[in-house]
């Protein structure tokens, strides 16, 4: 999970030119973060070694809804950004 967002934030900063985000909007499901991974602030604290000090707001809620390929659904254990 945490290679998979660490080879997002990467391929981000390739697609920029080596620009960071300006800011990061993270939403992450409630069922993520200690109970995923046995520590607070991991996801975090992967966009911040990829991306350097960017300005992140979030929230957690009870899931997203989210595209896979041209239909909606409903996902759970999920992080956007």
């Amino acid at each position: 999970v945490l290679k998979q967002l660490r080879e997002a934030a990467q391929a981000d900063l390739k697609a920029h030119n080596g620009r960071p985000p300006d800011a990061a909007f993270i939403v992450c499901c409630g069922a993520r973060g200690f109970s995923l991974f046995n520590a607070s602030g991991v996801e975090a604290e992967t966009l911040n070694e990829a991306w350097g000090d960017v300005p992140t707001i979030g929230f957690f809620a009870a899931g997203e809804f989210g595209p896979v390929g041209l239909r909606t659904f409903a996902h759970a254990y999920t992080n956007t950004v």
